[in-house]
């Protein structure tokens, strides 16, 4: 997923590897779950885009949370948690503290 992908950067980056900590919070936290980009995402991705030239990547993490009724976004990117205020006012979007971004359990 997408923003599977844009959470393991950082530590990445800055690490050289991905903790067992955000392993295990992208796997293993209730609640949270890691869902593939399907057709229907897909289709609201482009919905999205269309209508707001959001890149491919922010369209697919916006267009995932609204086909799963996900009240919730996990976002880094101030411009794109602020974009999606207007977006999706049923979807909260939230910054992960870097604290717990860069958990290295």
């Amino acid at each position: 997923s997408v923003s599977v992908a844009e959470i393991l950067v950082r530590p990445i980056r800055e690490l050289g590897r991905v903790p067992d900590g955000i392993k295990a919070f992208a796997l293993d936290f209730p609640g949270l779950s890691v869902r593939s980009a399907d057709f229907l995402v897909a289709a609201e991705a482009a919905d999205i885009r269309a209508h707001t030239r959001a890149s491919l990547p922010d369209a697919l993490i916006a267009a995932t949370a609204t086909v799963t009724s996900s009240p919730w976004l996990i976002t880094n990117d101030r411009e794109f948690r602020d974009r999606l205020a207007g977006l999706m006012p049923a979807v909260r979007a939230s910054r992960m503290p870097p604290t717990v971004a860069l958990r290295t359990a």
